[in-house]
């Protein structure tokens, strides 16, 4: 269902009614938020789980255009190499964009 991959991305970038996704670029929304999932209890994982799973969240909600403006963006890449190590990481990326590819 793309309303519930909407909202796990939505608490993926920090909760609230989404209303910030609508005004701002998902890239931004993760910028902004990052420091404060850190510093939950838990937020190595969270951050793990995000990194890991954000981009496919954003292609089963049907939000292609995010989707392509994440998986693009230097920040991204370099907050995923960091959450998951390069070979993880580096996965994860190639996997996404055959994904994407699919979804087109």
């Amino acid at each position: 269902n793309e309303h519930v991959h909407e909202l796990v991305v939505i608490a993926l970038l920090g909760g609230g009614d989404g209303k910030a996704l609508s005004k701002s670029s998902v890239s931004s929304v993760m910028k902004a938020n990052q420091i404060s999932m850190q510093l939950m209890e838990g937020g190595t994982k969270f951050e793990e789980y995000t990194m890991s799973f954000i981009i496919e969240h954003l292609m089963l909600s049907r939000s292609l255009s995010s989707t392509s403006e994440l998986i693009t963006d230097s920040e991204f890449v370099r907050r995923r190499v960091f959450a998951l190590g390069i070979m993880e990481a580096t996965g994860r990326q190639v996997a996404d964009i055959l994904d994407l590819r699919g979804f087109a």
